[in-house]
């Protein structure tokens, strides 16, 4: 498991070129001092970025070497989800101190409720992110798995233009459940943010596992 996470570290350190235009990114988009937004989006660039060194295993018949190795292939499943959990947390948090430090040579006050709510947010969109990409990666390759997302956004936002023109004012509908979950208390949210992030992660976990159990080495 070390020896894997070591690779793909090598792997992404071999790209200097993207993680100076990550370490870039994160100092830019820090200045703008809204870190609702910039952190979200840098933590998915980082989550996704992780996710590439599947593609670099993929080429000439990587999978096969990686799998004489003294690991099984549910190994690999698993250093995958973690690294790239670290990479969109190791993104994050390097946004979030990029952000405190432009802060307090901007002389502003720093909100740390503000900071708290964000990580909230963020690590459930790291964990969900990767659940999603990892298996499409693993299963299409690294140039149909790009194709598949692009078909997949577009359904989905063909299904919402659909839904909105025929159906219900979709924006409308939003806002009533707002108004809803207005009433939810902190402790709910959570809680049920946090359960279903874990079962979406398992069942992408086990999916992983027996694609990469078909796999032909």
């Amino acid at each position: 498991m070390a020896g894997l996470f070591e690779k793909d570290l090598r792997l992404l350190i071999r790209n200097k070129q993207f993680v100076i235009v990550i370490v870039f990114m994160a100092f830019m988009f820090s200045l703008s001092g809204n870190l609702s937004m910039i952190l979200p989006y840098m933590t998915v660039f980082g989550t996704i970025f992780s996710v590439s060194t599947i593609s670099y295993d993929e080429a000439d018949n990587g999978y096969m070497y990686l799998m004489t190795l003294p690991i099984t292939y549910k190994d690999y499943v698993w250093e995958k989800y973690l690294f790239c959990t670290i990479g969109g947390i190791v993104t994050g948090a390097l946004t979030i101190i990029f952000f405190i430090v432009g802060t307090a040579v901007k002389g502003e006050a720093i909100n740390a409720g503000d900071i708290l709510i964000a990580v909230l947010i963020v690590l459930p969109l790291i964990i969900n992110m990767e659940s999603f990409m990892i298996p499409v990666q693993l299963k299409f390759g690294n140039s149909k798995s790009h194709n598949f997302i692009m078909l997949t956004v577009g359904i989905i936002v063909g299904s919402a233009y659909v839904i909105d023109r025929f159906v219900t004012d979709i924006g409308q509908l939003l806002a009533e459940a707002g108004h809803l979950l207005e009433n939810v208390s902190l402790s709910v949210w959570i809680i049920s943010v946090s359960a279903i992030t874990v079962i979406i992660l398992v069942v992408s976990f086990l999916c992983s596992v027996r694609i990469m159990g078909k796999k032909q080495y």
